[in-house]
């Protein structure tokens, strides 16, 4: 599959596939609070929507490293950063960065604590 001929056509399609994914998953909002519940789970952390939406986007972009002409690819990326902005205001509030948003540096972040999954 090749990329859409214009950028237009492109979100034009991210829009239908938005549309298409919700009834099939439901509403935004509460599949991402599902999505980040299941991270928290899995890492051991809080995760909140909008980690979610980023680190779906970081799939994506892989993905498009592999198969660079594979449109779905770009679609979910452009969607996922969408979603971001949808949830950015209540993560930067939830963060105290409404007022004081900057770039912080990597020792100051909180690291995930890794913890073995069992397999059965």
């Amino acid at each position: 599959m090749t990329t859409a001929s214009n950028p237009y056509e492109m979100l034009t399609q991210s829009a239908e596939l938005i549309q298409e994914r919700g009834q099939n998953y439901g509403e935004i909002e509460n599949n991402f609070q599902l999505i980040a519940d299941l991270f928290s789970l899995r890492i051991g952390r809080p995760f909140h929507p909008y980690e979610a939406c980023i680190l779906l986007e970081c799939v994506k972009d892989a993905r498009m490293f592999a198969t660079p002409v594979f449109v779905d690819n770009y679609l979910d990326g452009i969607n996922y950063k969408a979603f971001a902005a949808l949830f950015a205001e209540d993560y930067a509030r939830a963060r105290g960065l409404l007022n004081d948003i900057a770039y912080q540096r990597k020792d100051s972040l909180q690291k995930a604590e890794m913890k073995p999954v069992e397999v059965k």
